[in-house]
């Protein structure tokens, strides 16, 4: 039975602490996890609150993280490449001391229009993450103006808390009015979009606690009664039937073809001229990111290497993507690709990437209909945070047919030093090959966008195939570096 304070006939603190750890076992066996962001007023308490969320939880089975300014790394790569590193896995709690909203919150000169690219960025990811049975939960706690004054001062006369106050906490007060009005700005904007927070008072660094743990148990009990959903209920548009009917990649054709002699005249200065660029993005410290996919065997590998070929290999990565590990199945599909995307000045190219989610996921049935439905969203989101962050975003398709990957398969059947590339798998993709061209035509006309558009080549002749890629690169490369 759970107690009462008599002053205010709620539950007692300690009370819901229990409860929370009991649900906290609960979602051990599921998929359902739980981030809780604490955010607002400096030297509010948000220390104590956590303090009161994790008292009771089991601790191997939650993580606290302090969100900090970026460090020279973080500030190298995307916006939300360091905070992707913080979500929980399948199961787990999460709760982050500040969040993603911290850098922002603390600069009310920024403009309208960084303050909406950067809200775009982190609602998309939280809708992200709501799709994927993670339950969200935003605090931002409120003190008056006097609160804050006299809680600094506590804080600076022990010489064991003093180190708390920075900068920050001397800022937010004396310009109190200002930050008033920019959090004020910031939370309404995240509601009006949908992405709400949960507003908290804090006393004397007391935040209300009680109805903090009120909030995650009845958000959390919730999702865990109902966990599955049957159809697709993201906030944002998704593609129409209209795309849908187009066949980019059905409907291609595959006779291009290319002479050897003029393979031969192209070729090197084509190189030549792709490791000059990639030399030119580290000068100007401008990333790229290239995605190659395809049919299987119609020749990614040798496309990515005849494009390198002449490229100083410090300044590309290959990230070569295999069916995720024990550790990358426990979280959301996207996390395991945003820790290899470049810093400044540097090139990844992925063979093979998160297009498997709409390809092979949906093809062999790994993933409920409703979250590749959703991923078609999820992926225009993540790309256009690349490109808004002012990466080069290329998608490459090489389509062979039916006939010719029987000959390729069987080719490297016969070479001693090419059967290592065949496996048992190739051959049983192979038997739904025509579903696999159906799922790219939908994937090329939901996700080919102008900011991040899919090149569709056709690859039956491999010298044309190679050729085309190092001119797309490059015209590519070129209108992007000089602004076009």
């Amino acid at each position: 039975m759970t107690t009462s304070d008599a002053t205010t006939n709620r539950p007692k603190l300690r009370d819901l602490q229990r409860e929370f750890a009991r649900v906290q076992r609960r979602m051990l066996d599921t998929n359902v996890s739980l981030l809780i962001l604490i955010d607002g007023w400096e030297s509010s308490g948000k220390g104590r609150l956590m303090r009161d969320i994790v008292r009771e939880l089991d601790p191997r089975y939650y993580e606290v993280r302090l969100i900090e300014p970026p460090n020279l790394e973080e500030a190298q790569n995307v916006l939300l490449w360091r905070f992707w590193k913080q979500i929980p896995r399948y199961g787990r709690i999460t709760v982050l001391n500040r969040s993603w909203y911290s850098e922002l919150l603390n600069n009310p000169k920024h403009s309208a229009k960084e303050i909406k690219r950067q809200m775009e960025a982190f609602e998309d990811l939280e809708q992200t993450l709501i799709n994927d049975d993670m339950v969200v939960i935003k605090f931002f706690l409120h003190q008056s103006k006097e609160d804050m004054r006299k809680n600094i001062k506590l804080l600076e006369a022990d010489q064991n808390t003093r180190f708390f106050i920075t900068e920050r906490d001397k800022n937010q007060l004396k310009k109190f009015e200002t930050f008033e009005k920019h959090f004020r700005n910031i939370i309404d904007l995240n509601e009006s979009h949908g992405y709400p927070w949960d507003e908290l008072t804090s006393v004397k660094k007391r935040p209300d606690a009680h109805l903090a743990l009120t909030t995650i148990l009845q958000k959390l009990e919730a999702k865990l009664a109902s966990p599955e959903r049957d159809s697709v209920n993201s906030k944002r548009p998704r593609h129409t039937e209209k795309q849908k009917q187009s066949h980019p990649v059905t409907e291609l054709s595959l006779d291009k073809h290319l002479s050897q002699e003029a393979y031969d005249a192209d070729i090197d200065p084509l190189q030549e001229e792709a490791g000059a660029l990639l030399y030119e993005m580290y000068t100007k410290q401008k990333a790229a990111v290239l995605v190659f996919e395809g049919t299987d065997a119609a020749g990614k590998g040798g496309s990515i290497r005849r494009l390198v070929r002449d490229m100083d290999p410090r300044g590309y990565d290959i990230a070569t993507t295999a069916a995720p590990d024990a550790t990358e199945r426990q979280y959301h599909y996207l996390w395991r690709f945003m820790r290899d995307m470049p810093q400044d000045g540097m090139l990844t190219i992925f063979d093979r990437s998160w297009y498997g989610r709409v390809l092979v996921e949906r093809i062999e049935q790994f993933t409920p209909t409703h979250r590749w439905q959703e991923a078609f969203e999820e992926i225009n989101a993540f790309e256009h945070h690349l490109v808004d962050q002012g990466r080069l975003v290329l998608k490459f398709l090489l389509i062979i047919d039916k006939d010719e990957q029987k000959k390729r398969f069987d080719a490297r059947e016969a070479d001693p030093d090419k059967e290592h590339k065949l496996t048992d798998e190739d051959w049983r993709n192979r038997e739904k090959f025509d579903l696999y061209e159906e799922a790219m035509d939908e994937m090329v006309t939901c996700t080919s966008t102008k900011e991040a558009p899919w090149i569709v080549i056709p690859a039956t002749d491999k010298r044309y195939a190679r050729i085309e890629v190092l001119k797309q690169f490059i015209e590519h490369a070129n209108q992007w570096l000089r602004g076009n």
